[in-house]
């Protein structure tokens, strides 16, 4: 029994301190996460620069260059990455 003022916590005298359970349970949460983790890394690991732009209409925009086209259908963002 837990009297007021004391300093042990009832929850932690009923369920009581780390042991094999608590430690399983830890265990199986860390195999569980560890998917989730590895595809949210993969996110930023896998995050390739790539050099693309959409095709140009043949109708419009005609007279434009490649760079200018490129340019005017997937603008450049210089220095995001510091």
């Amino acid at each position: 029994m837990v009297y007021r003022g004391s300093t042990s916590d009832a929850l932690q005298e009923a369920v009581g301190d780390f042991g094999r359970w608590q430690a399983g349970i830890s265990f199986m949460m860390a195999l569980l996460k560890l998917p989730v983790a590895w595809f949210q890394l993969s996110i930023i690991v896998l995050e390739a620069h790539t050099d693309f732009w959409c095709a140009r209409p043949h109708n419009l925009y005609g007279n434009l260059t490649v760079e200018e086209w490129k340019n005017l259908s997937h603008p450049r963002v210089e220095n995001v990455r510091q």
